[in-house]
């Protein structure tokens, strides 16, 4: 039984008559006819008596007629709870790629938590990458990563965007130098964030629409030692703009790039899932705080 079939029964008790209801509904008599019986056989009784006016009700249609109202409310809010269920309900699961907590303070994300205790929320990060798959396979609800993801299913907005610097030991000839050109870096050691970092896709197909492959001398899952290895005078690396005032890291200066190089933070969740209050809310929280 569903809502449909309840109007359907309405209809054709309150006008007595089958054709009547159905142009009413805008069906075939037929149609409704199917729709009556079938609700009979669910609930094994006989609702109508047909008569030469049209129908009459039995005694099981006046005591359904009673409960009509009652039963279409209890339906919408059913399928009002299941469409909340679907789309996460009250638990929301966040992703972040690594990197996202340099610019997004941790008390962000523990004042929504505290502010919504009505939410059961978990939050972890994962390389970039899980976190697109863990939204797409809906493991997570909502996820911050770098760059836009290559998918349908999602709704993706960029969050902020920051802008891929060199970074250069003081002795090196590029030090004193306003401004670095892709072009310069063709015969330079390169040290890089692993690939499980979008700054180095976003970094070495910069280079190869330039025609070259960057000299990767070393490659490190942590910030912190790619500056050290560059104080050490190791290479240079391409970093985001932010990031020496983090590791504050002493002989080294960002320069910029000549090319526009980003690194886009942009917010994913699964399309059937927009409208979930937690989602909402936890977006708009992201959202004003980098605005």
């Amino acid at each position: 039984m569903n809502t449909k079939e309840l109007v359907y029964f309405k209809t054709v008790y309150e006008e007595k008559s089958i054709n009547q209801a159905a142009k009413k509904l805008y069906i075939t008599s037929q149609g409704l006819g199917r729709n009556i019986r079938a609700l009979e056989t669910e609930f094994q009784v006989k609702l109508f008596e047909r008569t030469k006016k049209g129908v009459e009700p039995t005694p099981y249609a006046n005591l359904l007629y009673k409960k009509t109202g009652a039963l279409m409310q209890q339906l919408e809010e059913l399928s009002a709870e299941f469409s909340k269920l679907k789309r996460g309900g009250g638990k929301l699961r966040i992703g972040l790629a690594y990197g996202i907590l340099k610019i997004l303070p941790m008390r962000v994300i523990l004042e929504f938590i505290r502010e919504n205790p009505q939410f059961q929320i978990e939050w972890k990060e994962y390389h970039n990458d899980e976190v697109k798959d863990m939204v797409l396979s809906s493991d997570l609800d909502y996820g911050l990563i770098v760059g836009e993801c290559a998918s349908r299913e999602l709704i993706q907005r960029k969050v902020m965007s920051r802008k891929v610097m060199l970074l250069v030991y003081k002795d090196h000839p590029f030090y004193p130098l306003e401004q670095v050109e892709l072009d310069m870096l063709k015969e330079e050691k390169i040290l890089t964030m692993d690939e499980d970092f979008h700054i180095y896709h976003v970094f070495e197909e910069a280079c190869r629409k330039r025609g070259f492959y960057p000299k990767i001398e070393d490659k490190t899952d942590n910030g912190a030692v790619l500056y050290r290895l560059c104080e050490e005078k190791q290479g240079v690396a391409p970093v985001m703009d932010f990031t020496t005032d983090i590791y504050k890291t002493e002989g080294v200066r960002e320069i910029p790039l000549k090319e526009d190089l980003r690194w886009d933070v942009v917010s994913i969740c699964r399309k059937e899932k927009q409208g979930s209050e937690p989602i909402e809310k936890f977006d708009k929280q992201i959202m004003k705080y980098f605005n």
